[in-house]
């Protein structure tokens, strides 16, 4: 009996979760219009096994990610020559161990 009650709730709840997630696919996703001229649209229509709004979505993807890319890159770029050279001698190794060991004293308090 209480395997049998334990099956039910799970499936139940497994349906809920499918369900809003189901609803959160659909309500929150936002719809654009795109305009093209008459002979496009007969080729398009056609073509009735392409879902162009596939073909549009993986455009659209494509094209952030370029943009994406592209300001990755420029970030470099400016990273490249804002940043600044060490001075002859500099022992990084030194100030990280100072700061780390800083840190592992915990904060100071005052007397």
């Amino acid at each position: 009996m209480q395997s049998y009650l334990f099956q039910i709730i799970y499936s139940t709840v497994i349906f809920i979760i499918q369900y809003y997630l189901y609803i959160q696919e659909v309500c929150f996703v936002a719809n654009i219009s795109v305009r093209v001229d008459e002979k496009m649209k007969k080729e398009m229509e056609r073509l009735k096994q392409v879902n162009w709004s596939e073909v549009i979505r993986v455009a659209i993807k494509e094209r952030l990610n370029q943009e994406k890319q592209k300001n990755l890159a420029k970030a470099v770029l400016i990273n490249e020559k804002i940043r600044k050279i060490a001075p002859k001698g500099y022992d990084s190794t030194s100030v990280i161990r100072e700061w780390r060991e800083r840190r592992s004293q915990g904060p100071e308090r005052p007397t």
